[in-house]
C-alpha cells in the first residue's frame, strides 16, 4: 500500500471480499442510524492479493457522530477449525463405513446361515434315528458358536459407538438358563465334559429384561469355560437373588471350570478388548478377544458388575461371577405337583458338586426322600440295607459322565437288583426323552443337561402315576385346529433359499402353505398386497428393485387410503444394526426377526401377531387357545346369576338367553367390525359389550373386556385381535357350563 494512502470507509471496503463487503457496509449503517454494535467474521483481500480472514468488532459513538472498533486477524484459528472439520468429516465417514462393512459382512454371512441353521432345525425335528440326530445337534451347536462370534464383532462395533439399546420384555429366566444349558451341551459333550446348570427350584423366574443380551454374556463366559477345560473337566454354572427392593432383583450367576485357569497378574485386564491370556491356547480353539470385552459391557448395561477369580471349590480353574439387575414381572414362584412324587424313595449314584445340588433341589421340591452315595460298589449294600428295613428305594438315579456309559453294567444292575426303576444321566442318548409316553420299562436315559420338568415327567412315566394335570376340559376336547394355522402370508426375500426355508418351517409348524405367498423384492410385495388379502407379512430390508424400507411405507399409505387395517409386517433380515431397527419402526414394521431365525422365534412372532382362532363345525371365533383351566362350578355360575333375577331363580334360563346370548352376539358383531376395519363401529360395540350384565357378574371376564375396551379406544388394532380371543377364552367354560345345564334341565323336565 503506498504510504500515502489515506483509508476512508468508502475505499477501506473494497479490501472486503464481495460478500463480506455487503455485511460490513450493512453493519457499519446500522451503528451509525441506530447506534448497533457489531461483531463479525469477514474475508478481506490484501493489497498483496492475500486472502485473510478478520475479526472485526464495532460500536457508535451517536454523540461524536463516529463509528470506532478492531480487527483481528483469526487467519491461522479459521484455518486450525477447517482442519479439525476436514478431520472430523473425515473420522465420521470412517465410522460409518466400518459400521456399514459391518452390517454387509454380517448380513452376507447371516443370510446363508440362516439356510444352513433353518434346514438342520428342520432335520432336527424329523424322525431322524438318533445317532443322526446327535450329529445334527452338534452341527448346530456349531453353526451357532458360528453365529455367536459374528454377533460378537458386530456388537462391539455397535457398543464402542454407543448404539446398543436393551430391550425389556417378559422372559422366563429358568427356561432361558435350560435352554442355554442345551445348546452348550454337545460343544461339552465332544470333549466329555461334564456340563451342569442349577437354577433352584423355589427361586423367581418370570423377570422382565433383555433375555438375548443375558444369553450371549453366558453364551460367551460358558463357551470360554468349555474351550479352556480339557477333556474329561467339569463347567458349571449357577445362579440366583442377592438383593431386592421392590420389584427390582439383582441376580449374581458364577460360571466355573476346571480349565487351564488364569494367572492373578491377569485377571486384572481380562476384561480388555482384544486381551487373550493364552495365545497358544486360544490360537487351537480360536477367538476374537473381543467376548470378555463385551460381557463387561453388557452386565454394566444391566447395572451389574462382573470380575473372575480362581475357582477354589475345585482348586483348578476359574470362577467368572457377574450380576445383573431385573424387574420382577409376576410373583408366580414354583410349585410343581408336590403330592404326586411325595413320599418316593430315591437313591442317587455318582453325583456330586452342582449336580448334586441340583438333584437335592428338584426332589426336595417334590417331597421325595432321597439318599446318596459315591460309586457303583456301595450303591448295592445301601440298597440291600433299605430293603432289609422295609424301606426300599424305589427309583435309582446314576449320573454316567460323558462318554463312560456302560449299557453292560446297566444290564447287569437292572438283573440283580429287582422292584427298582433306573434313571441314567448321560450325555449320549440310546433313548431320548422327548414325550413321557416314549419312555417303557423300568430304565429310562435322560440326556444331560436336564430340567426340572424332564426328570419330573420321567418318574412319572417310569412309576405309571398320573401327574396330577387337569384334565382337559369338553372345550378343550370338542375344539379342533387353531385357524391361524391357515392364515395368509406374505414372505418377501430375495433370496430363494431363505424362501424355501421359511416355507418349510411353516409347513412344520403347521401352516397351510397354499396360503402363503413369496416374492423376491419389494416392489413385487407391494403389488401382490394390493391384489390380495393377507394376515401377516415377512419382509426383507436389503433387496434389490425396491427394499423393504420403501415396499413398508407404500403399503402402509395404501392402505390409510383405503382404510384398511394395518397389517402386521415382520422385518425378516441379516442387518440387526440400530439403524436398520430404527429405519424398520419410521416406514412402519411393527417387529424384528433376525436372521438365522428359528422356529421357536417364527413361531414366538405369528402367535403374537396372529390372532388364535379355534374352528368348530359351526362357528369361526377368535379364541385365545384351549383353555387350560377346569369347567367352572355351575353352583358358583348359577348363583351369580340368581342374583339378577326373581328369588327361587325360576328365571334362569332366560336370564342366561338373555345376558350370555347377547353377550355372544356382541362378540361376534365386534369381531366382524375389526375385520371390515369399521373403525368407529368397533369403538361403539366394544363399549356396549364393556356395558354388558356378564362383566357384572363374571369379574374375570370384566378384566379381559376392560383390556379390549382399552385397546380399540387406543386404536391399538392388532391388540384388540388379541384382547378379544381372551374374552372368548374366558367366557367359553362359563357358556359351556351352561348349555349343559340346560340339557339336563330340559331332560330332567321331560
Amino acid at each position: 500500500v503506498d504510504l500515502s494512502f489515506n483509508p476512508t470507509l468508502e475505499n477501506a471496503v473494497n479490501f472486503y471480499t464481495t460478500d463480506s463487503k455487503i455485511l460490513i457496509e450493512k453493519a457499519v449503517q446500522m451503528a451509525v442510524e441506530h447506534g448497533e454494535p457489531f461483531d463479525l467474521e469477514l474475508e478481506i483481500i490484501t493489497a498483496k492479493g492475500n486472502l485473510r480472514s478478520v475479526h472485526a468488532i464495532g460500536r457508535s459513538d451517536l454523540v461524536h457522530h463516529r463509528v470506532y472498533g478492531f480487527f483481528q486477524d483469526i487467519s491461522e484459528h479459521k484455518q486450525v477449525e477447517e482442519e479439525l472439520r476436514e478431520a472430523k468429516e473425515k473420522a465420521e465417514k470412517a465410522v460409518q463405513a466400518k459400521s456399514d462393512f459391518l452390517a454387509t459382512m454380517s448380513h452376507e454371512i447371516r443370510t446363508p446361515l440362516n439356510v444352513v441353521l433353518g434346514i438342520l432345525e428342520l432335520l432336527k425335528e424329523s424322525d431322524m434315528e438318533q445317532p443322526y440326530q446327535e450329529q445334527i445337534q452338534l452341527a448346530m451347536g456349531s453353526g451357532k458358536m458360528l453365529l455367536y462370534l459374528i454377533n460378537d464383532i458386530l456388537d462391539y462395533s455397535t457398543i464402542e459407538a454407543n448404539q446398543l439399546i436393551l430391550d425389556a420384555i417378559h422372559f422366563n429366566l429358568r427356561a432361558l438358563l435350560d435352554d442355554i444349558a442345551v445348546t452348550m451341551a454337545p460343544l461339552a459333550h465332544e470333549k466329555q465334559i461334564e456340563l451342569i446348570c442349577f437354577f433352584p427350584q423355589e427361586l423367581p423366574v418370570s423377570m422382565i429384561g433383555d433375555p438375548n443380551r443375558l444369553r450371549q454374556v453366558f453364551t460367551n463366559l460358558i463357551g470360554n469355560a468349555i474351550k479352556f477345560t480339557p477333556r474329561g473337566g467339569v463347567v458349571e454354572f449357577y445362579g440366583g437373588p442377592v438383593f431386592r427392593e421392590g420389584e427390582q432383583i439383582e441376580f449374581m450367576f458364577e460360571i466355573r471350570d476346571t480349565g487351564v485357569g488364569i494367572p492373578a497378574d491377569a485377571r486384572e485386564g481380562i476384561f480388555e478388548r482384544f486381551v487373550q491370556v493364552n495365545k497358544s491356547i486360544t490360537h487351537q480353539n480360536g477367538g476374537t478377544g473381543l467376548g470378555l470385552s463385551i460381557c463387561q459391557r453388557l452386565v454394566h448395561m444391566m447395572n451389574g458388575s462382573i470380575d473372575v477369580d480362581v475357582n477354589t471349590f475345585a482348586g483348578i480353574g476359574s470362577i467368572f461371577y457377574f450380576t445383573v439387575q431385573f424387574h420382577e414381572y409376576s410373583k408366580s414362584a414354583s410349585e410343581v405337583h408336590r403330592c404326586v412324587l411325595g413320599g418316593l424313595r430315591v437313591l442317587i449314584v455318582g453325583s456330586h458338586g452342582f449336580q448334586l445340588s441340583l438333584l437335592h433341589n428338584m426332589l426336595n421340591s417334590w417331597d421325595v426322600h432321597y439318599d446318596d452315595v459315591d460309586d457303583l460298589q456301595s450303591t448295592l449294600l445301601k440298597m440291600e440295607h433299605a430293603t432289609k428295613e422295609g424301606d426300599p428305594y424305589q427309583v435309582v438315579i446314576i449320573n454316567q459322565w460323558p462318554g463312560r456309559i456302560n449299557p453292560q453294567e446297566l444290564t447287569d444292575w437292572r438283573g440283580a437288583i429287582s422292584g427298582a426303576c433306573f434313571v441314567l444321566l448321560i450325555d449320549r442318548l440310546t433313548q431320548v426323552l422327548k414325550q413321557p409316553d416314549d419312555i417303557t420299562g423300568d430304565a429310562l436315559f435322560l440326556k444331560k443337561p436336564f430340567s426340572g420338568d424332564e426328570l419330573y415327567a420321567g418318574l412319572c412315566s417310569l412309576l405309571s402315576i398320573n401327574d396330577g394335570a387337569p384334565a382337559k376340559s369338553a372345550n378343550q376336547m370338542t375344539i379342533g385346529r387353531t385357524e391361524h394355522r391357515s392364515a395368509a402370508i406374505l414372505i418377501v426375500d430375495d433370496q430363494a433359499d431363505n424362501l424355501t426355508v421359511v416355507l418349510w418351517m411353516l409347513d412344520r409348524m403347521g401352516y397351510d402353505c397354499s396360503r402363503c405367498m413369496t416374492v423376491s423384492d419389494g416392489q413385487q410385495a407391494v403389488e401382490q398386497f394390493k391384489q390380495n388379502t393377507f394376515d401377516l407379512v415377512l419382509m426383507d430390508c436389503q433387496m434389490p428393485i425396491m427394499d423393504g424400507y420403501q415396499a413398508t411405507r407404500l403399503i402402509r399409505e395404501w392402505e390409510q387410503e383405503q382404510g384398511r387395517l394395518p397389517s402386521p409386517i415382520i422385518a425378516l433380515t441379516a442387518d440387526v444394526t440400530q439403524g436398520n431397527r430404527l429405519n424398520g419402526e419410521a416406514a412402519g414394521m411393527d417387529a424384528f426377526l433376525s436372521k438365522p431365525a428359528s422356529m421357536n422365534d417364527l413361531r414366538s412372532i405369528l402367535d403374537r401377531y396372529l390372532p388364535v382362532v379355534m374352528v368348530d363345525d359351526t362357528s369361526h371365533h377368535l379364541i385365545d387357545g384351549p383353555s387350560t383351566n377346569n369347567t367352572p362350578d355351575i353352583k358358583n355360575i348359577l348363583a351369580a346369576l340368581e342374583s339378577l333375577g326373581p328369588e327361587g331363580g325360576g328365571d334362569l334360563p332366560k336370564i342366561h338367553q338373555l345376558i350370555t346370548g347377547r353377550f355372544l352376539e356382541l362378540m361376534d358383531i365386534l369381531e366382524n367390525n375389526l375385520r371390515d376395519a369399521d373403525y368407529e363401529q368397533t369403538r361403539a360395540t366394544s363399549h356396549i359389550l364393556l356395558g354388558s350384565m356378564v362383566n357384572s357378574v363374571f369379574p374375570d371376564i370384566r378384566r379381559e373386556t376392560e383390556g379390549l375396551h382399552e385397546a380399540v379406544r387406543d386404536q391399538a388394532w392388532h391388540e384388540a385381535y388379541r384382547r378379544l380371543a381372551k374374552v372368548r377364552t374366558a367366557f367359553a367354560p362359563i357358556q359351556e357350563s351352561l348349555t349343559a345345564w340346560l340339557q339336563q334341565e330340559e331332560q330332567s323336565k321331560g
